[in-house]
Order: structure tokens, then sequence, then C-alpha cells
């Protein structure tokens, strides 16, 4: 089994059967660690490799979780 990442939303499936997965739209078995340590939310697909967001994009995503949760609330 392997480990794949969706390349457009960097979804990590672990013990993923590979045929299953188009490598078109999924990594399959990055090399993951540099994320060691690195929550899955600030992940994102560049090219081949997975790699931690910058300040600005993790800045963004935290300000619509906290809107988003703000109005469900």
């Amino acid at each position: 089994m392997a480990v794949v990442v969706n390349r457009q939303t960097a979804r990590r499936i672990r013990s993923a059967h590979t045929p299953d997965y188009d490598p078109d739209e999924w990594l399959i078995n990055p090399d993951l660690s540099a994320m060691e340590g690195i929550s899955e939310s600030y992940w994102k697909v560049v090219g081949d490799r997975v790699v931690e967001m910058n300040d600005e994009e993790r800045r963004g995503l935290t300000l619509f979780l906290h809107l988003v949760r703000g109005r469900s609330a």
C-alpha cells in the first residue's frame, strides 16, 4: 500500500491502492519528510512536490476558517 496526495486539495490518503489513483490527479508516494510536524491544513502541492503554505496563505486560510466557523456557531 502507498500514500497518495491529491494535486488540487493536498488531501492525503494512507494505505492507498495506487492503481485506483490517476497520477494526473494524485501524487503517488511523494516525499513528505519536509512536512513532518506541519498540519496537513497547511500543505499545498506545487508541481510534483508537497510544500508548506507561505505565511500569507496560512493567514488567509486561518481567517477564512475563523469566518466560516463564526457563521456556523
